[in-house]
């Protein structure tokens, strides 16, 4: 799980932007909405995985193209001119638990390595809860380390990149654009 949860995607560059535009402190909210999200998929995979794909094939289809969409239109709002130019009033503040919750509720990466991590993982037998809740923990940690780390990292490179906006806008955007490309592949 740890080359997922530290590269790029969708939670970890809005975490780098958010934390350039808004410092690390304002970045917190948007970090817990996106690991809750996580915290609640994780358990909802590790103990219904074989359910769920069993009553509803499809969902990992329909997750995928929903957060595609999702990610192209954030891609968009950061393609928009700078947050000194912006009169929508929403784009002047960061982004908050609930856009956190909902992109990691829409992110395929994630919910794919949550089906694969437990179906690789979690063993057979009357005993799967404490291993669930202990998967789940773990992941949640490794989410919170990438998530800190890129904010951080968002905010050491806004003071080198503060002249440059419109490139920062233009590399994030393209990002996340080729991320919701990739999620559609």
């Amino acid at each position: 799980m740890f080359p997922l949860a530290y590269s790029a995607g969708p939670n970890t560059i809005l975490c780098a932007s958010t934390g350039m535009g808004f410092g690390f402190k304002k970045t917190l909210p948007l970090i817990a909405g996106i690991n809750t999200s996580l915290f609640f998929y994780s358990l909802l995979v590790g103990f219904f995985m074989q359910t769920i794909m069993r009553v509803f094939p499809p969902i990992l289809e329909y997750l995928k193209y929903a957060g595609a969409l999702y990610i192209f239109w954030l891609a968009w709002k950061f393609f928009k001119p700078g947050l000194k130019d912006r009169k929508d009033k929403n784009l002047q503040n960061p982004p908050g638990f609930w856009k956190g919750f909902i992109i990691s509720a829409l992110n395929p990466k994630l919910i794919t390595a949550l089906f694969i991590m437990f179906s690789q993982f979690l063993p057979y037998g009357d005993n799967k809860g404490e291993f669930i809740f202990t998967l789940t923990g773990i992941t949640i940690l490794l989410s919170i380390g990438a998530h800190f780390l890129y904010t951080l990292a968002g905010k050491v490179f806004q003071a080198l990149l503060q002249k440059y906006e419109n490139l920062q806008r233009y590399i994030f955007s393209g990002m996340l654009f080729l991320v919701g490309i990739w999620m559609l592949l």
